[in-house]
């Protein structure tokens, strides 16, 4: 059985991905790999309005927002919850026992594909020049919102601050699950576990960036 800990999410998700995916709309720009504040003014001045003034992360804040996803305190939440989840809820995996031993397991395994699926999508989206962090919709209105909120589940900025489709973000998810379920767990968890994971880690992402664009101050596009 695989780990059920994203099914809240999915029914909640149901209904947003109907939602038409050119409820929004972002300029593409052919320009160099600068960031905007570099580049001369005659191209600057050709960039899209939702672009101008949008800075591509340092290395340094890279470094930082992987430290943060892969360990950070709402890495150790989500592997504890999901911990927690699998030994008194649903019982996965039943080969492994109760008690702390069983939680130690757990937790470790829930760990070790945070970590695994972090560091993939920080070196994915270094090795693509692509700035994958969430950004509000510069839009109003509920749909508009939500459908831009599903779409950042698959869409980051190149270095010039347009959108370009994320293979980081599209990957990711399925990485850690792959890796740690083939590996970690017992022998009959195989490919298909780890890949039904990962699909489930994708939704609770659409669901969280839901979280970013209503709840949370992310930067605005």
């Amino acid at each position: 059985m695989i780990h059920t800990r994203a099914m809240l999410v999915v029914l909640s998700l149901g209904s947003c991905l109907m939602l038409p995916a050119n409820a929004i709309a972002w300029n593409e720009v052919s320009v160099g790999p600068s960031s905007p504040d570099s580049l001369p003014q005659t191209q600057a001045s050709r960039l899209a309005p939702e672009t101008r003034g949008y800075r591509f992360p340092s290395g340094r804040e890279q470094l930082k927002d992987w430290a943060l996803n892969a360990f950070g305190p709402s890495a150790v939440a989500g592997s504890v919850a999901s911990s927690a989840w699998g030994q008194w809820v649903t019982n996965e995996p039943a080969e492994w026992p109760g008690g702390g031993r069983g939680f130690a397991q757990r937790l470790g395994a829930a760990s070790a594909t945070t970590a695994i699926t972090e560091t993939s999508f920080s070196l994915l989206s270094a090795a693509t020049r692509q700035d994958a962090r969430y950004y509000r919709c510069p839009c109003t209105g509920l749909g508009p919102r939500l459908a831009h909120s599903i779409k950042m589940t698959f869409v980051a900025r190149r270095p010039d601050g347009s959108a370009v489709f994320s293979v980081a973000k599209t990957a990711s998810p399925f990485v850690g699950p792959l890796v740690t379920r083939t590996t970690l767990y017992p022998e009959r968890y195989g490919y298909g576990d780890g890949a039904l994971s990962g699909a489930y880690a994708v939704l609770m992402n659409a669901g969280w960036n839901l979280a970013r664009e209503f709840v949370l101050k992310a930067p605005g596009w």
